[in-house]
């Protein structure tokens, strides 16, 4: 097994660090390894390679994005792989859930971003347009605006009720796998 390690801090305001992990992709296995205040467990996830981890604004969720094309959800309660949420076609990068906990989106290999209503965890929301694989995806503070970027080199910003994307961002050189909101939502 593989140990791959990340930090989860809940203080009064459930402050969350999560350092991501390199892939291996070779290995089927890997072992998560949660240090929460001083208690640390090993959390197996089967997976040929870890390319995205979120945990839910509520502490409850675990999310990870793995390189079988999988969403898998541990409860922080016990650690325990509660499900899999969906398959990407070939690798899922990222997963994000929303500020208020209520919508987890996924993005993948196959250009699609999914949405998920987390007390169903039926899928809810479809988003169509980049061209090739998405790497990242960010929630706006306010929890209406979605953000992604990927191979296609555009950040793409979307209204998740409606299903539409309202801008784009083009002109990067090259691929583009990180993306962030500004505090106040605007940038």
């Amino acid at each position: 097994m593989r140990y791959i390690s990340f930090s989860i801090l809940a203080v009064a305001l459930a402050a969350v660090h999560v350092e991501r992990a390199r892939a291996d992709t070779s290995r089927r296995d890997w072992t998560l390894i949660p240090r929460m205040i001083g208690l640390q467990r090993s959390v197996p996830v089967k997976s040929p390679g870890l390319y995205g981890l979120t945990v839910s604004p509520d502490a409850q969720w675990l999310a990870v994005a793995g390189g079988d094309g999988n969403v898998r959800l541990f409860s922080t309660a016990d650690w325990r792989e509660s499900r899999i949420v969906t398959r990407h076609a070939n690798i899922a990068y990222a997963a994000a859930f929303s500020p208020d906990s209520r919508l987890l989106a996924t993005a993948g290999a196959d250009g699609i971003i999914r949405a998920f209503d987390t007390r169903t965890w039926n899928e809810t929301k479809t988003l169509m347009g980049h061209s090739s694989c998405v790497y990242n995806v960010a929630w706006s503070p306010n929890g209406q605006r979605l953000a992604s970027v990927g191979a296609d080199q555009v950040v793409r910003l979307w209204d998740v009720r409606t299903e539409t994307e309202v801008q784009t961002f083009a002109g990067h050189m090259n691929v583009v796998s990180g993306i962030a909101w500004s505090p106040d939502g605007r940038r």
